[in-house]
């Protein structure tokens, strides 16, 4: 693992963690698509065994339990839940988030719980505030976008300082068709069902990118959002049969702590392309990540452009790998239950300012 994306050592809240000869035994909570790439980060880990799992779908249930050979297969989380675990992950749509998340932690089970964390900042809260209270990690995926490449090379541009002081952060991703439930993923309808999945490409793609800009900019205090949220009518239309009641486009800027500015445009669907990026602005240099990363300072008073050539030898974890190396080293997991929480409280602060038409301040 990269030594700068390791969180904190946490000594007596989670001990001094497993070692590296003891068996972690691992259960999963839901067994749609996004599990399985769980279950094979899981296959990859030594000593990590995925003993049970549970779906209220008996299919999708078999069918997991099949391809990965899991012994203990459940229909209610509560039977998974009494089984010999160290950790689940909880792999169900959001809006099944929350109880399973805390009655692992209170079972006594560390947990990884899928993106969008929560449907809402008071549902965050109080899953961060019961992982605190049990003393078991609480780890969210919200962060799978800083084990990139390119993310770990930018992050570590940024570490040495030759930025200066960032004073804007800006994030554009355009997909042309890419809403899941319709163009892809045509088996999960449910991203597009607000009431089952939170919201739109807020929940789905924001979440990723306001943990990665947050991320390079150090965890600044948020001061305040101004947000606009929108559902558009671009065709292909979804059926109406099918429930789309969730946002395809939004655009945001954030005001954080210290002066700098965040802003982000991501959409599912729009008649644009070629625009993606991020940049980050410094007063000492700037940071450009497209295909790759370029750096923007001056050298004896000229300005250049330097490409950042990726190291040869790339980290292969992920946001499952990290969690189980959190359980085994006993220190906290890349995105905590915490930054879990902010997440959850600026993406409402997206649809409050976006509804109300003004700024949310915090």
């Amino acid at each position: 693992m990269i030594f700068f994306l390791r969180g904190r050592n946490l000594g007596g809240v989670m001990g001094n963690g497993f070692g590296s000869d003891r068996n972690i035994r691992v259960g999963m909570i839901g067994t749609g698509t996004i599990s399985r790439s769980h279950a094979r980060s899981l296959e990859e880990c030594s000593n990590v065994e995925l003993t049970a799992c549970c779906d209220v779908v008996e299919g999708a249930l078999n069918r997991f339990a099949d391809e990965f050979n899991v012994p203990g297969k459940f229909g209610k989380y509560e039977d998974l839940l009494d089984q010999v675990l160290d950790a689940v992950v909880v792999a169900t749509p959001p809006f099944a988030h929350q109880e399973p998340v805390v009655a692992a932690l209170r079972s006594g089970k560390h947990v990884l719980c899928e993106k969008p964390f929560a449907m809402n900042a008071d549902e965050a809260a109080d899953m961060a505030h019961v992982s605190a209270e049990t003393g078991k990690a609480l780890a969210v995926c919200s962060s799978r976008f800083r084990f990139q490449p390119r993310s770990v090379l930018a992050f570590d541009t940024i570490s040495t300082g030759v930025l200066g002081d960032i004073y804007r952060a800006r994030l554009v991703q355009l997909r042309r068709r890419g809403r899941p439930g319709f163009d892809m993923l045509k088996d999960s309808a449910w991203f597009l069902d607000h009431a089952r999945s939170g919201g739109g490409v807020i929940a789905d793609m924001g979440q990723y990118f306001l943990d990665q800009m947050m991320w390079y900019l150090g965890w600044p205090q948020v001061l305040s959002v101004s947000a606009n949220v929108t559902h558009n009518k671009i065709e292909p239309v979804v059926p109406k049969e099918i429930k789309n009641d969730v946002e395809e486009h939004f655009d945001a800027d954030i005001r954080l702590e210290g002066g700098t500015t965040l802003s982000l445009e991501v959409t599912w669907l729009t008649h644009m392309e070629g625009a993606n990026g991020i940049w980050l602005y410094g007063t000492d240099g700037g940071l450009k990540l497209g295909s790759g990363v370029t750096l923007y300072h001056d050298v004896h008073g000229r300005p250049v452009e330097t490409e950042i050539p990726l190291p040869r030898r790339v980290d292969e974890s992920n946001v499952t790998r990290d969690f189980i190396e959190a359980i085994r080293e006993g220190r906290e997991p890349v995105t905590t239950a915490d930054q879990g929480v902010v997440i959850s409280k600026i993406v409402d602060a997206i649809y409050k300012s976006s509804e109300t038409r003004a700024e949310v301040r915090f």
